[in-house]
């Protein structure tokens, strides 16, 4: 069972409450920056859509055999083998192999601290704190720092990794009769394990180190690894089918500026039309808008509720009745998110769809008419009618 240690805090109400109202200012700043947000956001989206639209009218699909000087300056897709004459080399473990990319994978078996925080409200507004925190064994391509645990004590890794990760890249990669750039390259994926012997054990580390399972072992016993054992494994990427988009400049290629903004520059794997990438493309674009909405709109969420925090902590001199301020601000706080996000959003197309802003601005009052109905109703006092037979002389 994995080492555990447990540690209690309490805070108390005037505490809390101090907290809650320094927390106003970043509740405020949150608040105010998710509009910055949100408008840039769907700025930023209308201008790939239309990056992209512009792009794809004018793309040329060429081969990759042989270039053609009159494509210079224009946007291009092709596809073919993307490939490699260079043979890269691990000097330390003599691993040599033609490939795109080669990567050297080492993981120490290290100590990992797991903390784990659970909070409870006390009786006069008071909190208090329980941090669990578990110490496992674990394999890590990363060093791991045990230095910054709060129980270092018995949990203690070395302070360096004796084999390191390392990862090497082609310095000349072609598509046919064409050299990919570095930021074309990088996109490349795909890798295959490199077959190892005992051969490739370093002198080093002869004595210390066996192969064991396809992989490198330094270690006394791989069954049983213990704390500093290190295992070492290479993958390559080889030579693989890609497609892409980008403008030709000479035999080479680089980002092709559109008009409505966006440099235009993508590889996928396989071999793709030129209407399946665009069409990933602007599926990504949505994807990305959506996600940066629900950021934004997180954003002003956590804002408003930092702003009524303090209502909270008031609360919480009776948990239950806190429990039920802090359910009520969060209802009121999402309300708020729920009109003035959509808002925002819709203010932000007036300047780049106008078309749309107009639903969105429906919606967006639909849900304030609800909210101030809602608002009257539980204001309004109860009228009572009485008839005769109610009235006592």
């Amino acid at each position: 069972m994995s080492p555990t240690f447990t540690e209690t805090s309490h805070q108390s109400w005037f505490s809390r409450l101090g907290n809650a109202f320094k927390s106003l200012i970043i509740g405020l700043l949150l608040f105010v920056l998710s509009f910055p947000v949100l408008f840039w956001n769907e700025g930023r989206a209308v201008t790939t859509a239309r990056s992209l639209n512009e792009g794809q009218k004018q793309t040329v699909s060429v081969a990759c055999d042989t270039v053609d000087r009159a494509n210079d300056g224009k946007l291009v897709h092709m596809s073919g083998l993307a490939s490699t004459a260079d043979v890269l080399c691990d000097e330390m473990f003599n691993v040599e192999v033609n490939a795109i990319r080669i990567q050297r994978i080492a993981e120490m078996y290290q100590w990992e601290e797991d903390e784990r925080t659970e909070t409870d409200k006390t009786l006069g507004g008071g909190k208090k704190t329980t941090k669990t925190y578990q110490y496992s064994k674990e394999w890590s391509a990363s060093k791991i720092d045990s230095g910054n645990f709060r129980h270092p004590e018995g949990h203690k890794n070395p302070r360096t990794m004796l084999i390191t990760p390392r990862m090497q890249t082609a310095s000349e990669v072609t598509l046919g009769a064409f050299q990919l750039s570095d930021d074309l390259v990088s996109n490349i994926r795909g890798s295959q394990t490199i077959g190892l012997d005992a051969s490739n054990i370093p002198e080093t580390f002869r004595e210390q180190m066996r192969f064991v399972g396809g992989e490198l072992y330094l270690g006394a016993d791989s069954e049983s690894p213990q704390i500093g054992d290190i295992r070492v494994r290479f993958e390559a990427t080889p030579a693989t089918e890609v497609s892409i988009l980008a403008q030709q400049k000479n035999a080479s290629f680089q980002p092709y500026q559109t008009q409505a903004g966006d440099a235009l520059s993508r590889l996928e794997m396989g071999m793709l039309s030129a209407e399946e990438m665009f069409a990933h493309a602007r599926t990504e674009n949505s994807i990305f808008t959506w996600v940066l909405r629900a950021l934004g709109s997180a954003i002003m969420l956590g804002g408003l509720m930092m702003l009524m925090s303090p209502l909270v902590i008031v609360g919480d001199v009776i948990p239950l009745v806190g429990s039920i301020v802090q359910g009520s601000t969060f209802l009121v706080a999402a309300l708020f998110t729920l009109i003035l996000a959509p808002m925002t959003i819709a203010f932000a197309w007036f300047f780049y769809r106008p078309l749309v802003a107009v639903p969105l601005l429906i919606v967006s009052a639909l849900a304030g008419y609800f909210l101030l109905r809602r608002g009257k109703s539980n204001s309004s006092p109860e009228v009572m009618t009485l008839d005769e037979s109610d009235v006592v002389y």
